[in-house]
């Protein structure tokens, strides 16, 4: 499989929502457009930020039909499929395959831990049997489970499982996988911890943020800087990006509060640029008129 046009950078696209918590399809198809003209290689929806885990599967649906059908084939479409049970994890991979999407996404089952070993099984039983490829997903700040180094690598020889994307801090971790997997020509590594963007990208190491939704082209810059090996450029975007991470303590106590503090964030960033509101999945609210102020300062300082 020619896995070119899967790398670069990624969305973590949020879910626009109306007031009454169904999916905005026409302020979907919006961001899409907004996504492909800032230069993003493609759309990864019905993420974290896409507050997956809190809707309903009609809405799921719903969203996954608007991102692939607004996407046209211009760029890839990864939908999450994760759920804590196995056999409704290879049902939602038949769901979004049915829909179109290029590729699914699958983290470890919530709730319980489970083995290293259990995880490898995990995996490859979905790997096995999607008609699609498959990518795992670590998160180890919202899951009980997380997938080890020597896990990673042993999964990246599964055929059908092309890609890794870690929502880790850990530069360190950051560092040995990309060793370890650099030379992979069937096998993309993705950083999902905008904090560590710099690094990623001068490790040759792709992208998967929220963060690039809200300043699409500042990513996309990063990663063509550190092709050409513009360290110094490299570093002073990072330092944008670090501003641009205020975002995640706008919202009431920020995101270290509520994970829908930092959803609505994101949103209320993409609703300054004429995209969509800032509602979410369940229990938030509406950024107040501090917090939209708040944001605008923030963005005029990062562009």
């Amino acid at each position: 499989m020619d896995l070119e046009r899967y790398k670069g950078v990624f969305a973590a696209a949020p879910t626009p929502f109306f007031a009454d918590g169904t999916v905005d399809v026409e302020t979907a198809g919006e961001m899409v457009d907004f996504y492909v003209e800032g230069g993003l290689s493609g759309i990864f929806a019905l993420s974290s930020t896409g507050e997956y885990f809190a809707m309903p599967q009609a809405e799921r649906e719903r969203m996954a039909e608007a991102v692939v059908c607004a996407a046209a084939g211009r760029v890839p479409v990864m939908t999450m499929v994760s759920d804590a049970c196995l056999s409704v994890v290879e049902s939602n991979i038949q769901i979004m395959a049915e829909r179109g999407v290029d590729a699914v996404v699958l983290t470890a089952p919530y709730y319980y831990k489970y083995s290293q070993q259990e995880l490898e099984r995990f995996f490859v039983r979905a790997a096995d049997m999607s008609p699609v490829p498959l990518l795992v997903y670590n998160q180890p700040t919202r899951l009980p489970s997380g997938l080890s180094e020597e896990l990673v690598v042993q999964l990246a020889d599964h055929p059908n499982i092309i890609g890794l994307k870690d929502t880790s801090n850990d530069a360190a971790r950051l560092g040995r996988l990309a060793a370890a997997l650099a030379k992979r020509e069937d096998f993309l590594y993705y950083a999902g911890s905008e904090s560590l963007a710099a690094y990623a990208a001068l490790l040759k190491v792709n992208y998967v943020y929220a963060l690039a939704c809200v300043e699409p082209q500042l990513f996309v810059r990063m990663q063509a800087m550190a092709r050409s090996g513009d360290v110094a450029g490299v570093l002073e975007a990072q330092g944008r990006v670090e501003r641009l991470c205020e975002l995640f303590r706008v919202m009431g106590g920020g995101s270290a509060e509520s994970f829908s503090n930092f959803a609505a964030a994101i949103k209320a960033a993409m609703e300054v640029k004429g995209l969509g509101r800032a509602y979410t999945a369940q229990m938030g609210r509406l950024p107040s008129e501090e917090e939209y102020r708040k944001v605008h300062m923030i963005l005029e300082r990062t562009t």
